[in-house]
């Protein structure tokens, strides 16, 4: 089986890069889209996880202060006041991932997707508003199995926004959720011709159950959540003498996240944890089913207005991919 799937996703690669006609689309692409679809499935998760991650970093720092350092008060002053319409911090993230094949079946493929994602908050009483933008950009590589054969290289352009909410129950607990829209453009060429226009929309939403407990200067930090994914595919080989080809894909996430971590007195934080995402997509999508990634990083708070951080992420278990994320992030507070 686990030939077959990728075998499936190898020779979808191949009809996307050398813009062969109908019958090997037809053939082995079916309703998901292989390769691509793998591609545009990983960028809207990277999405929501940075998305994520920033909202509970920012929200755990202001339930305990102990996350900032002793120079640090605890945040809350003006972030309550709700006549005032400027927003309460600011954050960017910028990352960078790679996929690559892990199949071994000869021909390979390389992907490297670098992410910004810029946001904004308020705080008003127990709840934060806030929005993000996020630019991606998709580069992509294959290298052919048989000698003759040409490389085909490629690049995707994405935007997207995601507004966000969250609701603090306690010091303990709070309640997060994200609903996002992203537009995608593929160009893609190979030494001896382009490759059919395609462009995309992927519509996703999120919402997680967040826990923290601090134990003096240890902490321990999770999550339980579930995401729902839409994505459109359309691809115009109108130069080639096809029609348009379009596809629709659905998916759900179920994830849980942990981490546990030491906050120094200085302002440093470090931590390290484990993520399981479980996907139930729909008929003939090529997505492994359930994947554990590893990932450790460090926050440093410079002052009470500025901090910095890093994160590394990558896949334990699944067996057709190789996925690598490093995340930075800078935040500031406004109040």
């Amino acid at each position: 089986m686990r030939k077959i799937k990728n075998t499936r996703i190898l020779m979808s690669f191949g009809i996307v890069g050398l813009a062969v006609s109908g019958f090997a689309s037809a053939s082995c692409c079916g309703e998901g889209g292989g390769v691509e679809e793998i591609i545009s499935d990983q960028r809207a998760r990277q999405i929501s996880r940075q998305i994520s991650d920033n909202i509970t970093r920012r929200i755990v720092s202001d339930i305990d202060a102990s996350f900032a350092g002793p120079m640090v008060k605890k945040l809350g002053g003006a972030s309550a006041d709700g006549n005032s319409l400027m927003p309460d911090s600011v954050w960017s993230s910028f990352s960078w991932s790679r996929i690559s094949d892990d199949a071994n079946l000869g021909s390979k493929f390389d992907v490297d997707i670098y992410q910004t994602t810029s946001g904004i908050d308020k705080r008003i009483g127990d709840f934060y508003f806030g929005a993000t933008l996020t630019y991606a950009g998709t580069v992509s590589d294959i290298y052919p199995a048989s000698v003759g054969d040409v490389n085909t290289y490629g690049s995707v352009h994405s935007v997207g926004i995601t507004p966000y909410a969250a609701y603090v129950f306690n010091k303990n607990f709070f309640l997060s959720a994200m609903s996002g829209y992203t537009y995608s453009n593929n160009n893609s060429r190979n030494a001896l011709a382009a490759i059919p226009e395609s462009e995309s929309d992927a519509y996703q939403t999120e919402v997680d159950m967040n826990g923290l407990h601090v134990m003096e200067q240890w902490f321990v930090k999770g999550k339980v959540g579930i995401r729902y994914q839409h994505g459109h595919n359309k691809v115009d080989p109108s130069f080639v003498g096809g029609g348009i080809e379009r596809q629709n894909s659905d998916s759900w996430t179920y994830l849980v996240d942990s981490e546990i971590g030491y906050a120094f007195k200085n302002g440093l934080r470090t931590y390290t944890g484990v993520l399981y995402e479980y996907n139930n997509p729909s008929k003939n999508q090529n997505l492994a089913d359930g994947v554990f990634y590893y990932s450790a990083g460090f926050d440093y708070s410079v002052n009470d207005k500025l901090s910095f951080g890093t994160k590394v992420q990558t896949d334990l278990t699944n067996e057709d991919i190789d996925l690598t994320t490093v995340a930075l992030t800078a935040r500031l507070a406004l109040e």
